[in-house]
């Protein structure tokens, strides 16, 4: 273990901050005018709303029925960090205007 530079409770501390980190894949984010095509093409499975309650926002994400892959809409600014809402309200609107989308699964923590 101290090849690594760590001691042994560092190491497992550590281990404890990876293993029960509320994200443990990365998100793959996907700015609005690639994020449309992409989920009409692919056909939409579920439209998940989530809670994140490190920021108290949500955020809106699409399962794509034909690969079976996640796409979280991203920010105009920042392409790789999901876009957030302050309510669930605004959250709904927005998904229904982009997608057309009547039927929601919202997630909270």
């Amino acid at each position: 273990m101290r090849k690594f530079g760590l001691s042994k409770s560092n190491l497992f501390s550590h281990l404890k901050k990876i293993a029960f980190s509320p994200m443990l894949t990365p998100k793959k984010c996907l700015r609005e005018e690639e994020f449309l095509p992409a989920v009409r093409v692919g056909g939409i499975k579920d439209c998940r709303i989530s809670f994140d309650p490190q920021d108290k926002t949500f955020n809106i994400s699409v399962e794509v029925r034909s690969t079976g892959e996640v796409f979280f809409l991203a920010t105009r600014r920042i392409p790789d960090s999901p876009r957030k809402f302050k309510s669930v309200d605004v959250a709904i609107n927005t998904a229904t205007k982009l997608l057309g989308v009547t039927k929601f699964t919202v997630l909270t923590h």
